[in-house]
């Protein structure tokens, strides 16, 4: 969380230009615009892998541009891995994280709104989740999208990560395993008091999900997000990637520790589940993030005011409109950042071995998605570049798009 902070807040600097920025009219060149635009994606996924690759062994950096509802342009460029001369294609499929997380609140705010379930988001948690601390039981749904209830993360907790995640790295554990790793700990600060990022809090989501509908949580995602938004490439695997999707397609995924890289591509995603474990690709996660902030397939606009419900990342309490005293926010899953007066929606997805981004802009739905496929122990510079490539790319369509 600490590196996806410091991600967010180069939003908030100048913009620096990794792109040269042409403010001029498109009568100055006869060139297809989409064409430029694609040359443009591809040269500057190139020129992170070059520079980077020998470091972390990231081989693939695609890279979606949409300016407002007209066709996306996209660049599929690298290869499946660091030893892999195989080109990625549409059918590639990388680890999209935390973005995971909206998936959950959307099929929460779904549920809360249905007659078959006497469930709201305001209940304590305590009344559907019987084996829980005593001390996390008034929580509430909305606490815990919200992220303040207080309840520590277990991706924090070293020991607990080294032993079951690092160390069996091929293992099945289920939701409550990984939700009541933290039961034992005192919770942070009392719920609503404070903010603190915690995947604890969408773990307990899915444990949630399933005592509502009594389905588990992979199967309400695929069946009220994933099918009816027609994403081909996209999965919700509580396992092994590799017995949901064809193996060939699956990129590898690059991590670093102690200077040794492992491949984590086949690595189970049991530890990602309902706080990470989506897999991808660009395309469907554009369908998806254009679907989410506009109401019509997942939410209506009730819904939708609801999961664009901010509480500020300095203190946990409810704001409204975003300032430049106040620039971050998080919603019902949703990260929020203020910029040059507009409110952007944004989030950085992070697993051990892939990074995945979109940043939207609600006033003109400009986005952009990219990903790459070396994620945790690599250096801060990788990060900076990895941060201010989605940034330039966001400035020149904010400056090109008409």
């Amino acid at each position: 969380m600490v590196l996806f902070i410091k991600n967010i807040l180069l939003l908030v600097l100048p913009i620096l230009g990794l792109i040269t920025v042409s403010c001029s009219s498109g009568n100055s060149s006869t060139a297809d615009p989409n064409t430029q635009v694609q040359t443009k994606l591809k040269g500057i996924s190139q020129s992170f892998l070059n520079t980077y690759s020998a470091g972390t062994h990231v081989s693939a950096l695609p890279i979606l541009a949409q300016c407002g509802g007209k066709p996306p342009v996209y660049v599929y460029n690298g290869t499946m891995s660091y030893d892999d001369p195989r080109k990625i294609t549409e059918s590639s499929i990388f680890q999209i994280g935390s973005i995971t997380k909206s998936f959950i609140s959307v099929v929460l705010l779904q549920l809360a709104a249905e007659s078959t379930y006497s469930y709201n988001l305001d209940q304590p948690i305590g009344q559907w989740l019987t084996n829980i601390p005593t001390s996390w039981q008034s929580i509430t749904t909305r606490q815990l999208m919200h992220m303040v209830s207080g309840i520590p993360s277990y991706t924090t907790d070293q020991s607990f990560m080294q032993t079951y995640v690092y160390d069996m790295p091929y293992a099945y554990h289920d939701l409550e395993f990984f939700a009541l790793s933290q039961a034992n700990k005192s919770v942070l600060f009392a719920p609503g008091e404070n903010y603190d990022y915690s995947n604890t809090n969408y773990t307990l989501m899915g444990m949630l999900i399933e005592s509502i509908t009594s389905r588990s949580v992979y199967q309400e995602v695929e069946n009220r997000i994933i099918l009816p938004l027609g994403l081909e490439h996209t999965y919700f695997p509580d396992y092994l990637p590799e017995l949901v999707v064809n193996p060939e397609d699956l990129v590898s995924g690059y991590f670093t520790r102690e200077s040794v890289i492992d491949n984590v591509r086949f690595w189970t995603l049991s530890p990602m589940n309902s706080a990470g474990g989506v897999i991808s690709n660009i395309n469907d996660v554009n369908t998806y993030v254009y679907n989410l902030y506009n109401p019509g397939k997942l939410l209506n606009q009730e819904q939708l005011q609801q999961l664009e419900s901010l509480v500020s990342l300095k203190t946990g309490q409810a704001v409204g409109f975003l300032s430049e005293s106040n620039p971050l926010g998080f919603g019902l899953g949703v990260f929020a950042a203020y910029i040059e007066s507009q409110q952007f929606y944004t989030y950085t997805g992070e697993t051990l071995g892939f990074k995945f981004t979109y940043y939207y802009n609600p006033q003109n739905k400009n986005m952009v998605v990219y990903t790459a496929n070396a994620g945790g122990g690599v250096s801060e510079s990788y990060n900076t570049a990895y941060s201010l490539l989605g940034i330039d790319i966001m400035a020149y369509l904010e400056s090109n798009c008409n």
